[in-house]
């Protein structure tokens, strides 16, 4: 990035680093390495005054839902009720999803990034 290279480097970091490591391991890298930007996330809801909130992130999906599902697992839903919420977001996505593949790849991330399984959010448990 350093020499105007964005693109590039995304690139190199999506095939090199995060396709190798999966979507499972990459929500559980968010989990441990970015706990101060998803405390922040949280505090927003703790404030009546923010209300409503609205998140998103680019596909909705990743970050959005990894905040959706800390909500409401801070709010007392089963979590199985969770990962049938976290597995709608496939089908929401069905409109977008040829150009959310093309961006995937572009991005140099496997297919699998543009997919929302439920066994995601159940820490890569397959069913």
């Amino acid at each position: 990035m350093l020499f105007c290279q964005r693109q590039k480097a995304t690139f190199i970091i999506g095939q090199k680093v995060l396709s190798k490591m999966g979507v499972n391991k990459m929500y559980k890298e968010f989990a441990t390495y970015c706990k101060q930007e998803i405390r922040e996330a949280l505090m927003v809801f703790t404030d009546a005054q923010n209300y409503p909130i609205e998140i998103h992130c680019t596909q909705g999906k990743d970050r959005t839902g990894l905040v959706s599902a800390l909500i409401m697992h801070i709010a007392g839903v089963p979590e199985d009720i969770i990962v049938r919420d976290y597995a709608k977001t496939q089908k929401g996505l069905a409109p977008i999803y040829q150009s959310m593949l093309e961006e995937v790849r572009q991005a140099g991330l496997s297919d699998d990034f543009a997919e929302a399984p439920p066994q995601v959010r159940e820490g890569g448990k397959r069913k």
